[in-house]
């Protein structure tokens, strides 16, 4: 799941779409996605729960931030799917693999593992745009809106970490999404080379190349990116209401 498909299918989950909730369904990318973050993995990618249990007691109003991390989480959220289209599409791995390489000047066993799914997530991501447009122009400019030194700041307090390394973080995540660029495919894939410099094997994204391989991964999904979102969703759903019988307040 990218950029376009944490949002919506936190917005599916909740109901209503955010500028809390767009910035807590990225925050969970800090890591791996930012060199040298603050967060460890577990902290900040698993860490919805504890940041819901701290905004609940002291800004209740900002309870959309962690709502948004755990609709993009592994044991609550989309993540825990995240291997399963790869799964779905693994006579094309070694197709891809090869394409994803030569686009990204990687290796070839990461090319055809952790970026095949990476990849055809992409293609999800390219299928949104193209159906979905009055949701991801909403998106675009609820981004446009995100005010990130209140949140980092409730982010900072929630793991004790030191609010300008929080906000280093985030404004790291966040530097390469500039509205405009989710109303393309181009733009997109500029998203998605920015991020992936960050990587630990520093993926060097050639983007006339990597757009082509995002064009044939949503040409591969025509008939099932739709599918494959609403189960998604309603698993998720089902994850949310199982913690919402813990906490009733939630408004989902």
């Amino acid at each position: 799941m990218n950029v376009i498909g944490h949002p919506y299918v936190a917005k599916r989950v909740a109901g209503r779409l955010t500028g809390d909730l767009v910035l807590g369904s990225y925050y969970p990318d800090i890591v791996p996605f930012v060199p040298g973050s603050v967060f460890e993995f577990e902290e900040i990618h698993e860490g919805g729960k504890k940041l819901l249990d701290f905004l609940d007691k002291y800004s209740p109003g900002r309870r959309d931030l962690a709502l948004g991390m755990l609709c993009h989480s592994a044991e609550f959220g989309a993540d825990g799917f995240s291997r399963s289209i790869a799964e779905r599409f693994e006579s094309k791995r070694e197709e891809y693999g090869k394409r994803i390489a030569e686009a990204s000047e990687i290796s070839l066993e990461i090319a055809s593992r952790a970026r095949f799914h990476n990849f055809l997530w992409w293609g999800v991501d390219v299928q949104l745009l193209r159906h979905r447009r009055n949701f991801v122009e909403d998106l675009a400019k609820k981004i446009s809106q995100i005010d990130v030194s209140e949140a980092a700041s409730l982010l900072a307090e929630c793991f004790d970490k030191e609010i300008a390394d929080v906000s280093q973080d985030i404004l790291f995540l966040l530097r390469s999404y500039t509205p405009e660029r989710f109303l393309s495919i181009q733009g997109l894939v500029e998203i998605w080379a920015n991020m992936a410099a960050g990587l630990p094997q520093g993926d060097n994204v050639n983007v006339e190349k990597a757009k082509r391989v995002f064009e044939d991964c949503a040409r591969l999904l025509e008939d099932s990116w739709e599918e494959i979102l609403e189960e998604i969703v309603v698993e998720v759903k089902n994850n949310m209401m199982n913690l919402r019988a813990l906490k009733p307040e939630l408004r989902f």
